[in-house]
């Protein structure tokens, strides 16, 4: 069971790094639903609602899960809990561009690649 909930917890903010909060995920999915099955514009709506409702659904979901596993939580695992969330988060802003949209994973990588080869120069 402790193996599951430290699944959920550790994958908990990688689902919610896949939401639509900067926005990248729905527009780029929209953007190829009206490119290749050539959506109207009533379609681009509503296909935009179901997305929407689709983000606060997740949302939802995301925060029931916390609350139940910070009650299965003591203190002290609660605030170990946080730091690693901060930690994620801050290896997850890494991950986007200038314009502070996400980067592809592939992108990801080749950076990680090069800040390597440049720390090595050091």
């Amino acid at each position: 069971m402790k193996k599951v909930l430290i699944a959920l917890l550790v994958a908990t903010p990688l689902i919610a790094f896949a939401q639509p909060d900067r926005g990248s995920y729905q527009e780029h999915a929209l953007e190829r639903m009206e490119k290749n099955l050539e959506l109207n514009e009533q379609q681009k709506v509503e296909v935009g609602k179901i997305f929407n409702e689709h983000r606060e659904q997740m949302q939802a979901l995301r925060d029931s899960t916390h609350e139940k596993i910070n009650a299965v939580l003591n203190e002290e695992q609660r605030a170990k809990m946080a730091n690693m969330h901060e930690q994620r988060r801050g290896k997850m802003e890494h991950w986007d561009d200038a314009d502070g949209k996400q980067m592809k994973k592939k992108d990801r990588k080749d950076g990680r690649k090069n800040k390597a080869k440049d720390s090595d120069k050091d």
